[in-house]
């Protein structure tokens, strides 16, 4: 467990809400971390599930998402496949930034 011995810090803690994210590598235990600030009673929000469900068929993120990128990025049964998707995003930074300009505005909401 983390401890702080910043008094500050601790006046924060009771005051306000702590915001920390989780990132990291595939292996690296964030599932772990998070599921034991679950235990722990925090609230969590998985900005990937988040994602994962914009991408789900008959979504508006996903209309736009299709219409920016094209019927190449799907899959058999028209789901978008993560893969084909990823690989035309990250060709260019504006292929990129069109993506994040459609999935992030919902992320957050």
């Amino acid at each position: 467990m983390l401890r702080s011995s910043s008094t500050a810090f601790d006046r924060k803690l009771t005051q306000d809400r702590l915001v920390v994210g989780i990132g990291g590598q595939s292996g690296a235990g964030k599932t772990t971390i998070v599921n034991e600030l679950r235990r722990f009673g925090s609230r969590v929000i998985d900005a990937d599930a988040i994602g994962q469900a914009l991408l789900r068929k008959g979504t508006p993120e996903y209309r736009k998402i299709v219409k920016a990128f094209g019927d190449g990025i799907l899959a058999r049964g028209g789901q978008i496949d993560r893969k084909q998707l990823a690989d035309k995003a990250f060709a260019s930074k504006t292929a990129l930034k069109k993506l994040n300009a459609i999935t992030h505005p919902a992320i957050l909401e």
